[in-house]
């Protein structure tokens, strides 16, 4: 049986006391939380079996649902760094929302830009050497890498075969492309087109990445041959600034930036912040309701009436475990 889930016990909590969502009522929660998973720990499991929570972060997480766009800045010199490279690898984490999906990467250079589109599953890779296309992987979460070496463009997915075929072309290993031998547990896959002809990235004036659609971008990164020169984490950003967690290269300590054009968040629910069984849920609940009432700031009820209820709750909570805990076997009960 699944967890308890923290979050939308809050909620339920905030409309029944009819509390706005304020960061001083997610402290109060926060509180009840632990004293609730102190009172199971000591009155019911005899153990400390739930681990207590920090703050309110630890109960829900922010994604970032959806942009417009996503322009890199070069306020640190990124685009020097990506500029004049034969040799170089951009990586995608993507989440598969929809069949009906597109994505555009677009770097401007003085030659004739690269652009890295998705339509419906369809990868292509255009630049002034090479057009090549690939059909993704059938999964709902996967890393990208898109690598231009001495030996051509490669694509690799995580444990996924793109399954491109090239003419004359039996495929290739791991072990046969040195430039690649940095990246783990990831597959070589032939891309269509001149497997030796690489993709050169010339003097970068801009980069964008957007048009997404029935994908959830988690990160980007690129790199040089085999060094990270910066990865973007974009549920990290701040308001519409997203700041590099890798900045090799940047003429400061701060790394470089990106901004984001309407973004769309949306709130997810971390299962790990509750080791608790969903079949304690009656119980837990009104653990709850009784310290969020301590101190009467969100009191709807006496004292006295919750606490007995609470304590009513804690003996059938225990007996419960105490039963769910019993085996009755050919040696008796263990």
């Amino acid at each position: 049986m699944a967890n308890i889930n923290l979050y939308e016990l809050y909620n339920n909590k905030r409309r029944k006391f009819g509390v706005n969502d304020s960061s001083r009522y997610q402290g109060a929660f926060v509180e009840a939380v632990n004293h609730a998973f102190a009172t199971f720990n000591s009155e019911i499991f005899q153990a400390d079996t739930l681990e207590y929570i920090q703050d309110f972060n630890d109960i829900i997480s922010q994604r970032l649902a959806s942009f417009t766009q996503l322009a890199f800045d070069d306020g640190e010199n990124m685009f020097a760094a990506m500029s004049g490279r034969e040799y170089w690898a951009v990586e995608y984490h993507l989440e598969r929302k929809n069949s009906t999906n597109t994505f555009t990467d677009t770097i401007t250079d003085n030659a004739s830009n690269v652009v890295i589109a998705i339509a419906d599953d369809e990868l292509t890779i255009t630049g002034d050497s090479v057009v090549l296309t690939a059909t993704l992987p059938d999964a709902n979460s996967f890393r990208l890498l898109i690598n231009s070496s001495a030996s051509g463009i490669r694509i690799l997915t995580d444990d996924t075969d793109l399954g491109v075929q090239i003419t004359g072309d039996s495929g290739i290993s791991l072990d046969d492309v040195p430039d690649l031998d940095w990246v783990p547990d990831l597959e070589v896959i032939p891309s269509l087109g001149d497997t030796d002809t690489p993709q050169p990235i010339g003097t970068v004036s801009a980069r964008v990445i957007d048009g997404v659609a029935g994908f959830e971008l988690i990160s980007t990164a690129f790199y040089s041959s085999k060094t990270k020169l910066f990865e973007f984490l974009l549920n990290e950003a701040t308001g519409t600034t997203v700041n590099s967690v890798e900045y090799m290269g940047a003429t400061n300590s701060e790394g470089y930036s990106a901004t984001l054009t309407a973004p769309k968040w949306i709130t997810t629910y971390v299962e790990e912040s509750c080791g608790l069984d969903r079949k304690y849920y009656p119980y837990f609940d009104s653990c709850i309701e009784y310290y969020l009432q301590q101190g009467g700031e969100w009191a709807i009820e006496p004292d006295v009436q919750a606490e007995g209820r609470m304590r009513r709750n804690i003996r059938n909570a225990r007996n419960k475990h105490n039963t769910d805990s019993t085996y009755t076997g050919i040696y008796g009960t263990l």
